[in-house]
């Protein structure tokens, strides 16, 4: 069943856009999960994919190490419904949004309680970004 969950995972992320590829697409081994909420069709998303890949490229790796990525994609129903196993392997369930408008934003979740820690959106700079992921992984 793992292994399926596995598969299923890569399988998600073989088909994410180019904007969320390379550094953001790996787990990490703390207990935070920056979670991108995508459509292709939203404008936001636009936007903040390539200012998060470029956040990603500008961030330390050991930063980069205390940091998941995950991208719940809400293209079609398709990537809907993968996303949405994507959120139950990965225990996301309660911050997997229930509509579409949730596009154009990342989250960053504490994984042991839950709590959404920090919000993201297309309108912050790169600079923002890279602050705010930088000093949530370092808390603690």
């Amino acid at each position: 069943m793992k292994k399926l969950l596995s598969l299923l995972a890569i399988a998600v992320l073989a088909i994410m856009p180019q904007a969320y590829a390379g550094d953001m697409e790996k787990e990490a081994t703390s207990n935070t999960t920056v979670v991108a909420y995508h459509a292709d069709w939203c404008g936001g998303c636009k936007i903040l994919g390539p200012k998060m890949k470029e956040a990603m490229s500008k961030l330390s790796p050991e930063i980069k190490e205390k940091l998941a990525v995950v991208k719940f994609d809400f293209t079609d129903e398709s990537t809907t419904e993968k996303s949405r196993a994507l959120a139950e392997e990965k225990k996301l369930t309660a911050i997997f949004p229930k509509d579409k408008q949730a596009t154009g934003q990342l989250k960053i979740i504490d994984n042991e309680s839950g709590a959404v820690l920090a919000k993201i959106n297309y309108k912050q700079s790169t600079e923002e970004i890279v602050g705010t992921l930088t000093s949530i992984a370092q808390r603690g």
